[in-house]
């Protein structure tokens, strides 16, 4: 078996692992849930016939790039028995846009945006609660505190 039944896919997240991405960095950078992610390392690689992921996204670079390489590890064809044939090369496909890590900010707004409206009623409903509690809760400290002093001013030396 060679690159060309990988899906498309499935080549993007590879290429990210050859470049030293964890599962976790490239589900933010496609999109994607980081099992998602995995599922895709994990067809490519049984697809390939090759035991690591990292193997197989070197494999697939180099395949990509009309460069052979070595194999450490399972082979190609997907058969222990058979050595790896000579894949054919397929054209370097358009390089996957990367976006800039984004700040803690960006990633809480992408996050409200995606909340589904049944989500954002949650989420009101809890601050509903939470808020009147937090502020009851401080009032109360303060009252404590305040009565406090006043015993401690009325108390004769």
């Amino acid at each position: 078996m060679g690159i060309e039944t990988l899906s498309e896919r499935q080549k993007q997240v590879l290429r990210l692992v050859g470049q030293n991405h964890q599962a976790k960095e490239i589900a933010r950078l496609l999109d994607i849930s980081e099992s998602t992610v995995k599922t895709h390392m994990e067809e490519g690689r049984r697809r390939l016939g090759i035991a690591t992921s990292r193997e197989a996204a070197r494999f697939l670079m180099a395949q990509e790039s009309g460069t052979a390489i070595p194999l450490q590890r399972g082979y190609p064809s997907g058969r222990m028995d058979q050595p790896a044939a000579d894949a054919s090369v397929s054209p370097q496909a358009d390089p996957l846009p990367v976006r800039p890590p984004e700040t803690p900010a960006q990633t809480f707004a992408e996050r409200l945006r995606r909340l589904s409206h049944l989500q954002w009623l949650g989420l009101m409903l809890l601050a509903a609660i939470l808020i009147p509690l937090v502020a009851g809760a401080l009032l109360g400290s303060v009252m404590v505190l305040l009565h406090g002093i006043q015993n401690m001013r009325t108390l004769p030396h």
